[in-house]
Order: C-alpha cells, then structure tokens, then sequence
C-alpha cells in the first residue's frame, strides 16, 4: 500500500505540469488566432500599445486588425507587428499608417489587406515610411460590391510592399465597385507575385497610379488586367508587368519612364502611346526571354510620342502591331531583362509584326567587335554578328534617321562582314529621305543612297529587304591617319 502510495504523489507532481503546459498551449494558441479592434477615433496612437485596442486585446500573430470606427488619423509603429490580415471597415476620414522604419508582416489565405468590407463602407487608406510583407494568399482587395471610391496608397522614400505568395490575384475594383484607386507615390515601392484586375465587366472607374514610383511583377507570368472603363497611370516611374492585358476602351496614359512587357496584349481601341512629349523619357521595353517566343501585341499600334523610345529584344518573339512617331521618337534594339529591366551590354535583334513608318523616328544601332576572320567562327552559317538589328516584317517607309553607333566597334583585321542591320518585306518613299549618321567615331555623317568608306564612316547601302553596312578591313594608309588622329578605335586589341 504505501508503494501504491508513493506512487501516485508521484504521478500527481508529473501531472499538474503537464496539465498546466497544455492550459498554456491553449491560452497561447487563443492569443495568438485573437482579432483586435482599433479604438482611437483621433489623433496619433501606437499600432504596438495595447490601450489602442479594445479591451487592451491587440491582434494576435494569426488574428485580424479592425478598423471599423471611422478613426481619422495616424497608426504609428513603434516596433514591428505580425497580424494575419488588416481590415478596414470605416465609412468616412482617412488612416494614414506611419511605419517609421519598421516591418508589418501579414500572413493569410486571403487579401493581406481589405479595403473595405461592406456595400456601406468607403476608406482612405495611407502607408508610408517603412515595409509591409503579405508572405500568404493576395496582397489586398480594394472594395466590395456596393462600395465605392476607396482609396489605397504607398508613399515616400522607403516605403516598401511586397507580396511574396503567387495567390489567386489582387483586385481594384471589383465586381460592382467603381472609382477606386490604388497609387504607388514619391520613391514608394510595389512588387506583387500575382495578376492585379482593375475593374471588371460590371464595375469601372477604377484606376491605378504610378507616380516617381516603382510597380513591379516578378516573374514571367503575372502583370495587370485592365478592363472596360478602367485606367493606369504611369509618370516618371519603372512598371515591369511582363505578361499583362489592357482590354478594349480601357485607358492607359504612359506619360514618362520605363514600362517593360512580354507576352502582354494592348488592345485599347486606339494606338498606345508611348510618351507626353515633356522632357523626360519615355521608354516600352520587349523583355527578353530566354525560352520561348512571347510578344507584346499591340492591336492598334505603338505610337511614340518625342520623348518616346521603342527597346527590347527578343530573337524568336515580336512586337506585333504598326510603329509610328513624331521627331524626337527613338527606336534602339537592346537586350533588356530582370525586374529592373537592366541592359546586358551585349547585342539584340528587335522584330517588328507590321508597317514601320519611320518618318521623324530616329533608330539607333551599335557594332561591335568582329572576329578576325569568319573561318573563326564553327559554323559560319550561323554566325550572329556583333550588332543590334531591327527587322520588320511588313513596309518600313523612308524618313527620320538611322544612326550607328561605333563606340564598341573594332573591324575585322583579315575580310570584310557585310551585316544586314535592318530588313523589311516591303519599302515605301526613297532612300535620300533617311539620314544615316555614324556616332561613337571619327563622327560625321551621310545621307542616303551608298555610302563611301571614310574617318566618318562605313559602306552602306539600302537594298529592297534592308539595311546593309559592311565591317570592312581598314586600308593601311587609313590606320596611320586615323592613329596620327589618336582614334585607337579602329584598331583591333587582342589578348
């Protein structure tokens, strides 16, 4: 009996722990899944104190944060916050969260951020000063059927969302929701890893604005859905959205910056107009893919504006659709890829689907280092020559000008390369009205026809199908003028 005894003061010591740590687990479990509601109406108060919440019960790491009281003023951050998702629900004033250097992370398998949650309900919602992560599910849905005019913005240096779960998509506007807006602003920083729909067949006025800002969609796959009766913005500002579509009498002004695309579809109802005509540049890139044919579409062409420029390349896709401009429009093929649409400092081949009138546009291609001799080259046949070439597969009208650009180049020391720079399946209007000029050189220029071997330039000629320039072989009385001239450049350096 008394071993009998001793062994169950035994077991009563082990078991009080025991239950004591599963009461924990429990208490802890609930505090963690605990929404919290804010409860200021005014003024500034700390995201990160309990006393801004009712009951002093702040959201737990798995719970909800709700504003539903129609505070209008700041939510600072004192220190970093996890949460689940946060939840605006207010029908007037505006919220302006002030990070100040520190991360809100928010995990959940819905919109990280809910604008609004009611027919009845319209938010002003403010982020700016530090970073916010939606690490599951979408990154915000602004609006509900019955809701309108809300209001999403990042702004100012520093200020950094991003969304690191493919999801199912973010929605500005949706269903039976008209005229709001999401705004990137002032040096702010958006980057989405799914598609964002502005609007849809029963809702419009929706629109996005990028402004000095960067909008961004890591990946091939993901861009923008811009329905019927919806608008984006872009000023000044870089937008990588490299599989996106733009349906018809939707609104895209692109006044300044650089929008990069492929596999994208631009079908407006009129042509996309690349520029505003202000001072800074305006710049649509064809995002190079290393795998497969993708083509940004244009239905009803590319219009560039004089501060507008055409790159990109793309050896086996196209940009489909016709290409026109005003003096001052820049065409230059370049390979451009990443999320920041780097140049790679090598060469591209830019194909043109449809009719490139070329008056008042100004097409700048580079030549590079030529290979000693083209018995060098295994196998010749599929020699790629050093310099960016630009086709079109439709007429390519005379005008404007071509420039060559000779800062890389060094000729070949032992045959000439004749290289076709630009081809075409038809030509309309006469040679003499384009200017050929050669830059990066001895400098000078030409004007149409065939052009004479010179310290200002290389021969040229304009055939039925292109462009051809030839990398010739310098006469020696040409070195030792143009070495007496200090131009190495013709030179050719070997290791």
């Amino acid at each position: 009996m008394r071993s009998t005894s001793s062994g169950n003061r035994h077991n009563r010591i082990v078991m009080v722990p025991a239950l004591a740590l599963a009461a924990g687990l429990t208490l802890g479990s609930s505090a963690m899944a605990q929404n919290g509601t804010w409860l200021p109406t005014s003024g500034s108060h700390s995201f990160n104190e309990p006393g801004s919440w009712v009951g002093n019960l702040p959201p737990g790491t798995s719970g909800v944060a709700i504003f539903d009281n129609n505070f209008g003023g700041t939510a600072n951050f004192t220190a970093g916050a996890t949460i689940a998702q946060l939840s605006l629900r207010n029908t007037a004033n505006a919220i302006l969260f002030d990070l100040q250097g520190q991360a809100l992370n928010i995990g959940t398998t819905g919109p990280g951020i809910q604008v609004s949650n009611a027919a009845s309900q319209v938010n002003d919602i403010t982020f700016t000063g530090g970073s916010v992560s939606v690490t599951s599910g979408n990154a915000f849905n602004i609006g509900v059927s019955g809701s309108h005019g809300n209001k999403l913005t990042f702004t100012g240096a520093g200020m950094q969302y991003n969304n690191t779960a493919t999801g199912t998509g973010s929605n500005v506007g949706p269903a039976g929701s008209n005229n709001n807006t999401l705004s990137v602003l002032n040096n702010a920083h958006l980057s989405v890893l799914h598609n964002i729909t502005v609007g849809s067949t029963t809702s419009t006025g929706n629109s996005v604005v990028v402004n000095n800002a960067s909008l961004m969609f890591p990946g091939g796959s993901r861009g923008m859905v811009l329905q019927t009766g919806n608008s984006l913005t872009v000023t000044n500002s870089l937008m990588t959205a490299p599989s996106s579509t733009f349906h018809p009498n939707s609104n895209v002004t692109f006044n300044s910056g650089t929008m990069g695309f492929r596999n994208t579809t631009i079908n407006t109802g009129s042509p996309f107009v690349v520029g505003d005509g202000g001072a800074t540049k305006a710049t649509l890139a064809l995002v190079f893919s290393f795998s497969s044919a993708l083509n940004l579409t244009a239905n009803h062409g590319i219009h560039l504006n004089s501060n507008g420029r055409l790159v990109g390349s793309n050896t086996s896709g196209a940009i489909i659709g016709n290409v026109s401009g005003v003096a001052g429009a820049q065409i230059a093929p370049s390979v451009v890829t990443g999320a920041t649409l780097a140049h790679q400092g090598n060469f591209g081949r830019m194909n043109i689907t449809g009719n490139l009138n070329h008056t008042n546009i100004n097409t700048i291609l580079q030549l590079g280092d030529f290979p000693t001799t083209l018995a060098n080259v295994v196998p010749p046949a599929t020699f790629t020559p050093p310099a960016d070439r630009l086709f079109v597969n439709g007429t390519f009208t005379h005008g404007g000008e071509i420039t060559i650009d000779l800062t890389h180049y060094v000729p070949p020391e032992d045959q000439d390369y004749e290289v076709q720079l630009m081809g075409w399946t038809s030509l309309m209007g006469d040679p003499s009205q384009t200017m050929v000029t050669f830059i990066g050189g001895p400098g000078g220029s030409s004007v149409g026809g065939v052009g004479a071997l010179s310290s200002s330039a290389l021969p040229y000629e304009f055939r039925s199908d292109g462009l051809y320039v030839t990398a010739q072989v310098p006469e020696p009385a040409a070195i030792s003028l143009l070495a007496f001239m200090g131009a190495g450049l013709l030179i050719r350096r070997r290791r």
